[in-house]
């Protein structure tokens, strides 16, 4: 497994400063601004995986903490390699610009899925988005996409389960179904475009 560069996942109970990892970002803004990054985006052979916040233990079926839970996610990926690892804590631009169009405005007309005292579902996602850092693997293969979301199973964990999946087989339900993989190409272009606009705001 290419493994090139590695920041360690960070424990969501640290706050939002001790949570930053000022060197480990500027490395990672690197990364992702390089030449090689686009070039192998552009090819088809890399794909964003975003691993949310709050992996467990009420997050996952096996109780595991979030380390735990964020190493089991690893293992589950088959027949792809790892050009990057490390965390980043999303801001509020990043998460509206992230699910900006469909996913926002849908969530916008629903119900809070679990905790009543947001105004929608919406604002309750964000607020998980915003809560912690999240972990991204840039993962590699000939078909990174499409073989990562393989891997992904469907979102609507409450009514479609795949327990070969790691949705299926690990997610407690929809609040958090613990993992994102991007769709498309453009979709990786604009995710990754996103994470390092955010990260330049934290280390400007």
């Amino acid at each position: 497994m290419e493994n090139r560069f590695k920041f360690p996942f960070h424990n969501y109970h640290l706050n939002r400063t001790e949570a930053l990892n000022i060197p480990g970002l500027q490395e990672a803004h690197a990364l992702l601004r390089s030449a090689r990054v686009q070039e192998l985006i552009e090819g088809g052979e890399l794909t964003l995986a975003l691993l949310r916040p709050q992996l467990g233990p009420d997050a996952n079926l096996f109780m595991l903490d979030d380390a735990q839970a964020a190493d089991a996610i690893e293992e589950r990926v088959s027949g792809m390699g790892m050009l990057a690892k490390f965390s980043v804590l999303l801001d509020d631009q990043a998460v509206e610009e992230f699910y900006a169009g469909g996913p926002r405005d849908t969530m916008l007309e629903m119900a809070p899925y679990s905790f009543p005292h947001f105004k929608n579902k919406w604002e309750e996602y964000k607020g998980l988005m915003l809560s912690a850092p999240c972990t991204v693997l840039l993962l590699k293969s000939d078909e990174a996409i499409e073989t990562w979301r393989s891997h992904l199973g469907n979102w609507n964990v409450d009514s479609i389960r795949d327990l070969s999946t790691i949705r299926g087989g690990m997610a407690t339900n929809n609040y958090n179904d613990l993992v994102h993989g991007s769709d498309s190409v453009d979709s990786v272009k604009r995710e990754i475009d996103i994470l390092a606009k955010c990260i330049e705001r934290q280390i400007n």
